[in-house]
């Protein structure tokens, strides 16, 4: 826990080091999520319909989609890990106290621009729910970050059995950044898309658990379903956290065999 403290201590002072680019930071990423509204605002106004979605139910959705990306970004080091394979520093990482997962996770984390997304984004959702008028319960926010939480675990063990394939094969970083750009299908409701996309956005990459589910929670769309989506996701996380640390450890076992 003191190794963790000293990260989170460290990410700090880095991030108010430089006031200006802090401030610059954030307001890129208040920028970033008024385009996504701006484009259903636009989208509203040419008097298009996009499934049974309404307009302000379109809006918390990019509203909860840019707070759901929040809680990966914890994870961003994870992304470090086939470039420290292939140029030996895992090495490094290996004599440290934390595992290696852990101290990459540590050594990139930057709290600010974590909170600087995580406020903004949650005060852009808390606005457009008073704006728009939509009742929403206690009990379903709560239900809505639990939902984020796990979906946020799912993907990122997800994402280290991919990064982990460096192990074995160079490149890796293509095949993760292929994966990635079928995240822009979440822009939009999966309703909009049949059923293959549906279940491969929920069952094989699994992006849609950390944003569309938890949306469909805050606007009481799952109804009496809830139980069933709480475990379904339960589920899901067990499954991928078999394939994530059988992955890892066949690859440290792969790595140590051939002498790093």
């Amino acid at each position: 826990m003191a190794v963790l403290r000293m990260f989170v201590r460290v990410s700090w002072a880095k991030a108010m080091e430089y006031k200006a680019d802090f401030g610059f930071m954030a307001m890129t990423i208040l920028l970033n999520l008024a385009s996504s509204i701006l484009f259903w605002v636009f989208l509203s106004a040419s008097s298009l319909t996009i499934v049974d979605w309404s307009y302000p139910e379109l809006v918390i959705y990019a509203c909860v989609m840019t707070l759901g990306q929040t809680f990966g970004e914890f994870f961003f080091g994870l992304g470090e890990l086939p470039y420290a394979i292939m140029s030996g520093q895992i090495d490094v990482w290996m004599t440290k106290p934390l595992s290696v997962y852990a101290m990459l996770v540590g050594a990139n984390l930057n709290l600010g621009y974590i909170l600087a997304k995580f406020v903004l984004a949650a005060i852009s959702l808390g606005m457009g729910i008073i704006y728009f008028q939509i009742p929403i319960a206690f009990t379903m926010v709560v239900f809505m970050f639990i939902l984020m939480i796990i979906g946020t675990l799912v993907n990122q063990l997800f994402q280290l059995a991919i990064y982990a394939l460096a192990y074995w094969v160079d490149k890796v970083d293509f095949l993760s950044q292929l994966f990635y750009q079928f995240q822009d299908f979440l822009q939009y409701p999966l309703d909009c898309f049949p059923n293959l996309v549906r279940y491969g956005l929920t069952f094989v990459l699994p992006y849609a658990l950390v944003s569309y589910y938890p949306s469909l929670a805050l606007l009481g769309r799952l109804g009496e379903n809830w139980p069933m989506i709480l475990l379904l996701y339960v589920i899901i996380l067990i499954i991928f956290t078999f394939i994530s640390v059988t992955m890892v450890r066949l690859g440290e076992k792969h790595y140590d065999s051939n002498g790093g």
